[in-house]
């Protein structure tokens, strides 16, 4: 391709866009061959996979994620002309194309990309920072239930039920159905997330977290629960002034609530901090849950010079990614509805991040190319001393995206 009489590359590398030539090579080094697979041998030749994802990726690179902007892009961008070889589909080809290579792109290629940016970056995965963060969802207010008013909604369909003319049985009936089918929904959703991950003694991981949290309850200003002593031996709860709690109850696990032993003061009438220990009538309570037990010897281990040290490492690895995917590629909300659509557009974003790295740690390599070359000084003699930037990567797995 040409700029008038200059060649599209050498007009790139003049302008010192070079973020174009590094899409380009490395999707030039991928197997694009399980995307071919999919395409139908007959027919009108389809646009090849490796420029169409080069348009998708450079395009979110650029903060540019709708279908239609994407068209555009691959009009008028130069950079965009060079990553996808000048081809220029319509939106609606774009979105087919993401449909049908749903899969790989939160699995296969994913990975290969991934591995591909690791190898890059000289960058390990013996150590990864996680976080969270909360991103608006393409629904709508009016159609969104929380889990109370289900529970309210069912409450409701059955007392119309109970007290509805027998004329009125077959509509009230009908409803009834309705709100059930609704909980059910819920349930089997809360129970999903509550079976979803694996249990921390199966895996050989280092997990560090934040030391305690504050020592009041940010809510009600009274003792945290942090303060209280957990007597493993003797089962009972110790509070800051000393009075004992005992075990009262015992609540199993089900759908609707968790597994949790429930411990009491019978002191606390006559206990000096009891302004700052509980409000209630009954005394202070407090509830036991299984983890409890893990998150007192994970206390403990953050206690530790050497786990501190570790974990003041997670600012700088983790934290940068959320305000890149938010400020860069503008993923403040997402555009596709449901948990699949949701998953493909993070696998989206999070490929292009990925992606972003290698181009940041590639232009370093050539910014300490041209001021050793300044200095007279042959680079290659010394590249092995210069340690390249951290690559932050996002990884993949069949249920979560993790932060490296």
């Amino acid at each position: 391709m040409f700029l008038g009489m200059t060649p599209l590359e050498d007009h790139l590398r003049q302008s010192g866009i070079r973020a174009p030539l590094v899409v380009a090579e490395l999707l030039d080094a991928q197997d694009w061959t399980p995307f071919e697979d999919r395409y139908a041998t007959t027919g009108r030749a389809p646009y090849a996979p490796r420029a169409m994802m080069g348009l998708i990726l450079y395009g979110i690179m650029q903060g540019v994620s709708s279908l239609r902007a994407l068209e555009r892009l691959a009009r008028v961008d130069l950079g965009a002309m060079w990553v996808t070889g000048g081809i220029a589909p319509d939106h609606a080809n774009i979105g087919r194309f993401i449909c049908l290579h749903e899969q790989a792109l939160s699995q296969t290629f994913f990975e290969a990309l991934t591995r591909t940016v690791l190898a890059r970056s000289g960058t390990s995965t013996a150590c990864l920072a996680g976080d969270g963060t909360v991103i608006e969802a393409a629904c709508s207010h009016y159609r969104l239930l929380k889990e109370e008013a289900v529970r309210a909604r069912v409450s409701k369909a059955r007392i119309g039920h109970q007290q509805a003319l027998p004329e009125q049985q077959d509509e009230t009936q009908q409803q009834l159905d309705r709100a059930h089918a609704c909980e059910q929904v819920l349930d089997a959703r809360i129970a999903a997330r509550r079976r979803h991950g694996k249990r921390t003694d199966t895996v050989r991981v280092s997990l560090l977290c934040p030391p305690r949290p504050s020592t009041t309850d940010k809510a009600k200003g009274l003792y945290h629960k942090n303060l209280f002593t957990y007597d493993a031996e003797q089962d009972v709860y110790y509070c800051p002034a000393g009075q004992r709690l005992q075990r009262i109850s015992h609540i199993n696990a089900s759908v609707r609530s968790r597994e949790q032993t429930v411990y009491a003061c019978n002191a606390c009438e006559g206990c000096p901090q009891r302004i700052a220990c509980t409000r209630s009538v009954r005394g202070r309570r407090i509830k036991h849950y299984p983890e409890d037990e893990a998150r007192l010897a994970l206390q403990q281990i953050m206690t530790h010079p050497g786990a501190q040290a570790v974990f003041r490492q997670r600012k700088a690895m983790v934290e940068p990614v959320f305000s890149a995917l938010r400020q860069q590629q503008g993923l403040s909300r997402f555009r596709r509805r449901g948990l699949a659509g949701v998953k493909r557009e993070f696998s989206l974003h999070a490929l292009a991040y990925n992606l972003a790295r290698a181009v940041a740690l590639s232009l370093c390599h050539h910014l300490w190319e041209w001021l050793w070359g300044c200095l007279g000084l042959p680079y290659l003699a010394t590249k092995k001393k210069i340690a390249p930037p951290r690559a932050c990567v996002m990884m993949s797995s069949s249920h979560r995206h993790r932060c490296v």
